[in-house]
């Protein structure tokens, strides 16, 4: 069985973790699994393209966790990664969605981890494995949404509950408490809470772009607004088709309910995807849509041209600082800057 090897300060192996590991969890522990594990695991090769990669990126709240060490990347609700085996490289980007960035940003992640670990090779092939497999996951991230809502409201009808004097009212909000409590245990009620039944909100859903370069050449496979550009002699050779409908509405992976509403399917919405064949020096440039709502293509040309000869975790972080002020902005003429987001960005640099 191949082993695609995560790039950390040493290199272990996602497959350490036991295949009978509790979905969620196994996600969740990822990156405590791969340090522990990573003096067994380092390898013996040298991989030539650590230099050749960096990731950055800002979450847009105060509050966002953004964790910078790998395997998985995440600003706010976005995500990323990197990694290797032989002379194949796997680069990845995602942006959960979601009215709770929280849970949008499990769904990213979820989706990314799985990609990591997939032992396809074909970003197709490597993006319906992973769906096929974080259905569990997925599922029990959608209860958590449906909980979190119940308890609220629960907790609004405890407080009433407090206020009220009328003997009637006072029955009527002891009947409806104890409701909400018994709705609690059942998974389907909070399936559908959380699936944001009766809400205006969307339930957690993420995009998601995965790339592999082997040999010099570029895969890669698209669901929803974020993407990937080709950078060569200063200019765009090549770009990812963007699945975005409209300025707040996208593509994206999502949960679809089998027969039994207690069954799940991890589903791919309309996906692109495309080949490249890259030479030596191309840049390939992952982004999400953080990034491309706030600068131009032109713009992160650039920014990329002028800083060229800075090392590449300088000149990603010089992007992301740029995306950063031009959110915090108002939206120029074009159409681009002031929208506040997660912003977050991979670079590699091809060498042959």
């Amino acid at each position: 069985m191949k082993k695609y090897l995560v790039v950390l300060p040493l290199v272990a192996s996602c497959n350490q973790l036991s295949n009978n590991m509790d979905p969620e969890r196994k996600v969740q522990s990822a990156h405590d699994a791969l340090r522990s594990e990573r003096q067994r695991n380092v390898m013996s090769t040298d991989i030539k393209c650590i230099k050749s990669i960096a990731v950055a990126g800002q979450g847009k709240n105060e509050d966002s966790d953004n964790k910078n060490d790998g395997p998985v990347y995440q600003y706010g609700d976005d995500s990323a990664a990197y990694a290797q085996q032989g002379t194949s490289i796997r680069l990845m980007i995602a942006d959960g969605l979601g009215s709770n960035w929280e849970y949008a940003a499990k769904m990213s992640s979820t989706m990314i981890s799985y990609a990591i670990e997939s032992n396809c090779t074909e970003p197709k092939k490597i993006l319906k494995d992973a769906c096929s497999k974080a259905g569990p996951a997925f599922k029990k991230i959608i209860e958590e949404v449906g909980k979190k809502r119940l308890l609220e409201e629960l907790e609004y009808y405890e407080e009433k509950l407090k206020d009220v004097t009328n003997p009637k009212d006072i029955k009527d909000y002891k009947k409806w408490v104890e409701e909400y409590k018994a709705d609690l245990e059942d998974e389907e009620i909070l399936q559908l809470m959380g699936e944001g039944v009766g809400f205006e909100s969307h339930p957690p859903a993420t995009t998601i772009n995965i790339a592999t370069i082997d040999n010099g050449q570029l895969k890669w496979v698209n669901v929803g607004d974020s993407g990937l550009m080709v950078i060569r002699d200063k200019k765009i050779v090549h770009k990812s088709i963007q699945g975005r409908r409209n300025m707040y509405s996208t593509d994206a992976v999502a949960i679809k309910k089998g027969k039994d509403v207690k069954e799940y399917t991890t589903i791919s919405a309309t996906c692109s995807s495309d080949t490249f064949q890259l030479q030596t020096k191309d840049i390939v440039f992952l982004y999400t849509d953080g990034l491309t709502d706030n600068l131009s293509p032109g713009t992160i040309l650039q920014l990329i041209n002028d800083n060229a000869k800075l090392p590449i975790p300088k000149i990603i972080k010089i992007v992301v600082d740029a995306t950063v002020k031009a959110s915090q902005g108002k939206r120029n003429a074009s159409g681009f800057g002031g929208k506040k987001d997660d912003i977050t960005a991979l670079m590699y640099i091809h060498k042959d």
